[in-house]
């Protein structure tokens, strides 16, 4: 089922012999360019809106500082 919505919204990829899923990997470039070099992906300062951000009790992945 998976298999099949993907190549039906990829005729690209579906054409390919074998037939291939492709992904971006944009993020890859980011992670490269950004995280690795110690850069932010944004300016927080930027953001105009109105923002929640939540903290759960056992959220062991994102440390308090953040």
């Amino acid at each position: 089922m998976w298999w099949a919505a993907n190549m039906s919204s990829d005729p690209v990829g579906a054409a390919k012999h074998p037939p291939v899923v492709r992904a971006p990997n944009g993020v890859v470039d980011d992670g490269r360019k950004y995280w690795s070099a110690g850069k932010p992906y944004y300016d927080p300062s930027n953001i105009k809106v109105p923002t929640l951000l939540i903290l759960a009790e056992w959220d062991a992945d994102t440390p308090f500082y953040m």
